[in-house]
C-alpha cells in the first residue's frame, strides 16, 4: 500500500489510512467538525491537491465539477435538506455581459441561489471569476458582531460557476446550480440587483409597513427573498441609494411622497 495513503493522527500519532483518519478524529478524539476540516485541508496542501469535501458522505474531490458529478450520482434525490436537485454541469455562452446577468438572475431565482465571488483571475483584457454558493464557506464570528443567524451552513456546496469575461465582451459560463448539504431557504438569499431597484421604487411611493404587507401577500408560497423583507432591509436600500433624508418620517411608516392607494 502506498505510503501516500497513510497518515499519522495529529493527536495520538496512530498511523491510519487517510480515508479513516477523519472518522477516527471524530469518534476517538471528539474533534470538532471545524478542526477536522482544517486538518483535512492541511493534509491536502501537503499532498499537493486542492480538496473539495462532500458534506453528506465526506468523499473528497479535486474540483467542484467532480464534486457536482458525484452529487448527481449519489445525492440527486435528497441532497438539499431532503429535496432532489439537478447536479448537471451546464455550459452557456453570451454575446455580452447584460445578457449574462439577465440569465444569471433568472437561474438564481429558479434555483433558490445566491452566489459570492470566491476568486478573480485576470489575463490581459480577460478575467475569470469563480462564484460559489453563499451558504458555503468558513464562518468566523468576531467579538464585535451582534448575534444573528449566519448564512453559512456548510464548508462546501456543489453550486458553483466559473465565469469568463472575454476581451471582445462575450461571456462564457460553466458550473452547476444544484445544492448539497443545506436546505433551500429564500430568507437567506441576497437581494438581486433587480429586487433592490424594485424595493427602491416602492420606497419612493409607499410606507415601509405598506411595502412589507404588500410583499407578504404577493406570494403565498414564500419562494423569493422579497417575501421576507423587513424594515432593516428597507433602511439598507435607503442608505445604499442615498435616498433623501426624511424617508420613514421619524417613525419609519411614511415616505416623502404622498402615499398612493395604500390598501392591503
Amino acid at each position: 500500500m502506498s505510503s501516500a495513503s497513510m497518515w499519522s493522527c495529529p493527536i495520538c500519532r496512530r498511523v491510519l489510512l487517510k480515508k479513516n483518519l477523519y472518522s477516527h478524529l471524530k469518534a476517538v478524539h471528539r474533534t470538532p467538525a471545524g478542526e477536522i476540516s482544517r486538518i483535512r485541508e492541511q493534509i491536502s496542501r501537503e499532498a499537493g491537491t486542492a480538496t473539495v469535501i462532500c458534506p453528506l458522505c465526506e468523499e473528497s474531490f479535486s474540483t467542484h465539477d467532480d464534486f457536482a458529478q458525484h452529487c448527481g450520482a449519489r445525492h440527486a434525490d435528497d441532497g438539499a435538506g431532503g429535496l432532489p436537485q439537478n447536479y448537471s454541469i451546464i455550459s452557456e455562452n453570451f454575446v455580452n455581459r447584460q445578457e449574462y446577468e439577465l440569465w444569471l438572475t433568472r437561474k438564481c431565482e429558479d434555483t433558490c441561489t445566491s452566489l459570492f465571488k470566491e476568486r478573480i483571475r485576470t489575463s490581459g483584457s480577460s478575467s475569470r471569476v469563480t462564484l460559489l454558493c453563499n451558504r458555503s464557506g468558513m464562518y468566523k464570528r468576531t467579538g464585535t458582531q451582534r448575534a444573528g443567524v449566519t448564512k453559512k451552513h456548510v464548508r462546501y456546496c456543489s453550486c458553483h460557476l466559473n465565469v469568463t469575461f472575454n476581451e471582445g465582451g462575450t461571456v462564457a459560463v460553466a458550473g452547476c446550480f444544484g445544492h448539497v448539504g443545506h436546505e433551500l431557504d429564500p430568507a437567506l438569499l441576497k437581494f438581486s440587483s433587480q429586487q433592490k431597484i424594485y424595493l427602491k421604487t416602492l420606497l419612493e411611493e409607499h410606507s415601509m409597513d405598506y411595502i412589507i404587507g404588500r410583499l407578504r401577500k404577493q406570494d403565498s408560497k414564500k419562494s423569493t427573498k422579497l417575501d421576507f423583507v423587513v424594515k432593516q432591509d428597507l433602511h439598507n436600500i435607503i442608505r445604499s441609494y442615498r435616498m433623501a433624508p426624511g424617508w420613514g418620517d421619524g417613525d419609519d411608516v411614511t415616505s416623502l411622497t404622498p402615499l398612493r392607494g395604500e390598501k392591503l
